[in-house]
């Protein structure tokens, strides 16, 4: 049986509530005290350089995992339902039952938090998480606090005007709360869930508590038994969370279960990662623009339903009175986005999708800077179009996979 705690082991007491000072000497302690660099092979931290990991490609394209590539997890808590890719789930299986067979052969504790390994938190998905983003944080500072000022409101009379406005705030906010799709995924506000890589094993520990993340699993007498186990399945241990699983794409063992899933024989590291990359995910950029005007009509014709009709001070003829004039907004439909026949098309979308993505990874620069970059997109978006054989729509995908390539 296994033995439950080091007497001599050390704890730090390091929460969100304290001074941003303490705070940093307290995680500080945490990683160099508690669950130090090199203690297990397998460890990653969030915090770092790996904070997107599974979530952008090499090059750091935001990535959507494909759906079809989700597995139901099995040794789910109160048999929920949650999935994770397929390989990671395959990967689960073995190493759950090895950890079960080593615990019915008592060489895991039975008060572990290792000892019944259950799932408890896996993928989450990234439309219903951005959804959840834009309506809870964007569209109301946006409507209710960007949108305050009397002057900003008379000055909408039209969609027009509200996308003028929209635009001034994403160059005000952006670089702090993302609009698009691509910004979402990129930012803080999108957790690593979204990878469908990530397995927690826990749903009381928290984060933010160093003490009971060392006391209740760090220093259990079976956790570097669980690290190891989890890296012989191409597992990695969270340093900030020790917890949770995360699958290691890069690991040897993790390639073995990779390949099996792409069915693809004998290939090198890099033919596995190619192939899952391209098979597992789509670029959002594509289609971050199509999907935020589902938005901005919604959070427009809102706002028309709210507030109908739009007040405006008009001088008399003699120049000795106001009165207040009145215009009536109007709803607007979903064929103003048509790309043959509304007023909003690919130029558009190029150079919306273009603002956006610029301000928010802070790459906006000098105003001529920003207009050549554009002219650039506009550019390689008419030369597609002129060759035989390419839709506006492909020309429209070339300008954007320009933007990331060589302006982002």
């Amino acid at each position: 049986m296994a033995q439950q705690k080091d007497p001599f082991r050390i704890n730090t007491t390091g929460t969100n509530d304290l001074g941003a000072l303490q705070s940093f000497v307290a995680k500080k302690d945490y990683q160099e005290l508690v669950f130090h660099e090199g203690m297990i092979p397998n460890q990653i931290n969030f915090r770092g350089q790996n904070q997107k990991y599974g979530r952008t490609s090499p090059s750091g394209v935001p990535l959507v995992l494909r759906e079809s590539n989700l597995a139901q997890m099995r040794f789910a808590k109160d048999q929920r339902v949650i999935y994770a890719q397929n390989f990671v789930n395959k990967a689960w299986d073995d190493m759950t039952a090895r950890m079960r067979n080593l615990a019915s052969d008592g060489r895991i504790h039975s008060d572990s938090p290792f000892f019944n390994l259950q799932a408890t938190r896996c993928w989450e998905s990234t439309d219903e998480l951005y959804n959840e983003h834009m309506n809870s944080l964007v569209y109301p500072l946006f409507t209710n606090e960007y949108l305050a000022s009397p002057q900003k409101q008379r000055g909408i009379k039209s969609f027009s005007d509200f996308l003028r406005e929209f635009a001034y705030f994403v160059r005000d906010t952006s670089n702090f709360l993302p609009v698009t799709r691509s910004g979402f995924i990129d930012s803080s506000f999108c957790p690593p869930y979204v990878s469908g890589l990530i397995i927690d094993t826990s749903e009381d520990a928290t984060h933010d508590l160093d003490f009971p993340k060392g006391e209740r699993y760090v220093h259990d007498g079976s956790f570097e038994f669980f690290a190891d186990v989890a890296n012989q399945h191409g597992f990695l241990i969270d340093q900030n969370a020790p917890w949770r699983l995360i699958f290691d794409i890069s690991s040897t063992k993790g390639q073995e279960y990779m390949a099996q899933s792409l069915e693809i024989t004998n290939p090198t590291s890099d033919e596995i990662l190619e192939a899952y990359y391209e098979n597992n995910f789509y670029p959002s950029l594509v289609l971050d623009i199509g999907i935020l005007q589902v938005y901005l009509l919604t959070m427009y014709n809102a706002f028309v339903e709210k507030q109908p009709h739009a007040f405006e001070p008009v001088l008399s003829d003699d120049g000795c009175s106001t009165s207040s004039g009145t215009t009536l907004r109007q709803m607007v439909a979903g064929s103003i986005f048509d790309v043959n026949d509304g007023e909003y098309g690919w130029l558009w979308m190029i150079k919306t999708l273009y603002y956006c993505r610029l301000y928010e990874t802070r790459s906006a620069g000098h105003h001529k800077r920003n207009k050549k970059g554009l002219r650039e997109l506009y550019d390689v978006y008419y030369n597609g179009v002129s060759k035989e054989g390419v839709s506006e729509e492909a020309a429209f995908i070339l300008a954007a996979q320009h933007l990331q390539k060589n302006i982002l």
